[in-house]
């Protein structure tokens, strides 16, 4: 059965808008002097912060038991996120934001197929033919980067492609799970796993933690 034209509206400007918010990544990652740990670091504070006080806002203590029990698929929910964005701003630092950009037009296209796969959702013929136009871009853009750097940048962008991807069908299959609450709990995962690694915490400065703030606040990660 078809989704209702209003819903599906709705979701198609959801998805337009959270494509603008995402555009803004590199943007914030250029500004920042800092390893990309730091970054993931004060990102994921200021970020699962934002949810978090939200949540708490609109729910009440029920968001916080949802963002402390979010259930197991909540869980995986998070943990595909975290991993997209672990991989997600060292990438930008290791390879050009265009090569990243490419990759992750192929995201909608992996989603499809594993919607198709696990899901048993149907593709139209033109995902099929916008799949191959994007598998060609990937192709072209793979053929064409250096040595070294390049190639662990893109290999880091696509294991984002593949876990948010994942993430993507896991949010459609399991609809009854609030997926703010675990928005918030990836911010935070991925704060903890870039801790260890960071090594300009203590360097952050008054403007960097400024741009850090709208980073985090502007660019959120709502899964």
């Amino acid at each position: 059965m078809g989704q209702p034209r209003s819903e599906r509206g709705l979701g198609i400007a959801l998805v337009v808008a959270a494509a603008i918010a995402w555009s803004t990544a590199p943007f914030f990652t250029r500004l920042l002097p800092f390893d990309p740990w730091t970054i993931l670091f004060w990102r994921g504070l200021f970020a699962g912060g934002l949810i978090t006080v939200l949540l708490v806002v609109m729910q009440g203590r029920a968001g916080l038991r949802q963002l402390l029990a979010p259930g197991k698929a909540g869980l995986l929910v998070a943990s595909l996120s975290a991993i997209g964005m672990v991989s997600f701003i060292p990438a930008l630092q290791m390879t050009d934001v265009m090569n990243v950009a490419v990759l992750i037009a192929t995201q909608p296209f992996v989603a499809a197929a594993l919607a198709w796969l696990w899901l048993n959702e149907a593709a139209t013929w033109r995902t099929l033919i916008a799949s191959l136009i994007a598998f060609a871009g990937v192709v072209i853009t793979v053929g064409g980067v250096r040595a070294g750097a390049d190639l662990g940048g893109i290999a880091l962008s696509c294991l984002m492609v593949l876990a948010i991807s994942t993430m993507t069908v896991v949010v459609r299959r399991h609809r009854e799970t609030s997926m703010v609450a675990a928005a918030a709990l990836s911010n935070f995962i991925g704060s903890l796993v870039g801790l260890p690694f960071a090594h300009d915490i203590a360097h952050v400065g008054g403007n960097g933690f400024a741009i850090l703030a709208m980073f985090g606040c502007l660019q959120v990660r709502w899964a």
